[in-house]
């Protein structure tokens, strides 16, 4: 096996990264040591070392120091994390945020609706509670991260990974998108507005409400966000 296009590393890098995918090697294995590594694609080890660090980077190896290296996932976070620090967060972004929330997240919202168990719709009750709580004491950073993990269970209870997934990449660009959201007068309260109708909705198993409030609460936000200069 040899490659020899320029920018090896990067070669080896997805040649490695497709022999994960074809399960020739799986989560859990020690790949082979770096002179072996070497041989088997006819590069150099300084090349097969950059390769390996690429993919460590992107959370796909796992590199232990004096054990050797192993794979550690191919999830699709693997590949979408070290992109998204490229995506500086400016009005035009949060304004695509906004955009690509509402195609998720409406998604979200109906399938929870349909598929959300009742110990699932008590964690969102008790989230709920938690933000009113942050709401009444103005802890306006504490009510993003439950307004953030709100969002997110309703995703995982949607029982479709995908959207699960894709909405977890956001990470930090979610709270980011609610903070830039909730900042005008009494928008704390019609936050909270909107999510107990969407946790009602979901408790009552009514997929087209909770959808429908759910494009409701992300469509006043990403309002708010595009009069901003």
């Amino acid at each position: 096996m040899s490659v020899v296009k320029d920018r090896l590393s990067d070669q080896v890098a997805r040649e490695l990264q497709s022999m994960i995918c074809n399960h020739l090697y799986q989560i859990g294995d020690k790949l082979p040591v770096e002179n072996d590594l070497a041989q088997m694609f006819n590069v150099s080890r300084i090349t097969i070392r950059e390769a390996v660090r690429m993919l460590s980077i992107m959370g796909i190896l796992d590199v232990r120091q004096g054990d050797g290296t192993f794979v550690k996932s191919l999830s699709p976070e693997s590949f979408m994390k070290p992109l998204l620090p490229m995506l500086s967060l400016n009005k035009k972004n949060l304004e695509d945020i906004f955009e690509v929330r509402m195609l998720i997240e409406c998604k979200s919202a109906e399938l929870a609706a349909v598929h959300a168990s009742e110990e699932q719709t008590q964690a969102l009750h008790d989230l709920l509670d938690s933000m009113e709580a942050c709401a009444l004491s103005g802890d306006l950073e504490t009510y993003n991260e439950y307004d953030a993990r709100f969002h997110y269970e309703i995703a995982r209870f949607s029982s479709n990974e995908v959207l699960k997934t894709i909405l977890g990449l956001l990470g930090d660009m979610l709270k980011d998108a609610i903070k830039a959201s909730i900042s005008p007068p009494n928008a704390l309260t019609t936050s909270l507005i909107y999510h107990k109708k969407i946790y009602e909705s979901i408790l009552r198993h009514d997929s087209r409400s909770a959808s429908d409030y759910m494009q409701a609460h992300l469509q006043g936000g990403a309002d708010y966000v595009r009069t901003q200069s």
